[in-house]
């Protein structure tokens, strides 16, 4: 029988760490300080190994299995789910930031246009503050929609202008090669 989410919510640190099992390898640590970690344990080549699936309760009971079900899933196809997810995380880590790439289109188109230096400075007044070292691919239509809302309230035609500056410079960004 598993864990059940009020099992989880209750445990309390004890001194020191202890884990609580879920079955098949799923552990809910709990340190002596009292923060709860999601774990696999499993083993690849007779070598114990450990995968971190995130913090309770941001990853609750649910999504933890979800997340070791699919670990012991790559598990059974012969890959090595703590590769996988470090190889995810570099990857992450690589991604350019939107003040990256603001730059390398600086560089690369806007310099050289007649308006490149106005357009650099709508986007950089507007969006460096709530994007600026947020990585570009998480940048969603969603929270485009919210900037410009904002900023069209405050001036339509800056709004206007700014949706303008970003449809130009993100749909001609250079590509990552």
């Amino acid at each position: 029988m598993g864990l059940t989410d009020l099992q989880a919510k209750k445990s309390k640190p004890q001194g020191k760490r202890y884990e609580l099992n879920d079955g098949n390898g799923l552990y809910l640590r709990i340190t002596a300080n009292g923060k709860k970690t999601w774990v696999f344990r499993y083993q690849l080549n007779n070598r114990p190994r450990r995968l971190s699936l995130g913090r309770y309760p941001d990853v609750g009971i649910v999504l933890a299995r979800e997340k070791h079900a699919e670990a012991r899933a790559d598990l059974a196809a012969g890959i090595d789910p703590g590769q996988k997810a470090q190889e995810k995380k570099q990857k992450r880590k690589a991604a350019p930031t939107f003040k990256e790439i603001l730059d390398e289109i600086w560089d690369v188109e806007m310099r050289f246009k007649k308006s490149g230096k106005a357009t650099y400075r709508i986007i950089e007044k507007d969006c460096m503050q709530p994007w600026g070292n947020k990585k570009i691919a998480d940048i969603k239509r969603r929270d485009i929609v919210l900037l410009l809302d904002r900023i069209r309230q405050r001036s339509p035609i800056m709004g206007n202008r700014v949706h303008g500056a970003l449809t130009g410079c993100l749909t001609s960004r250079p590509s990552a090669e």
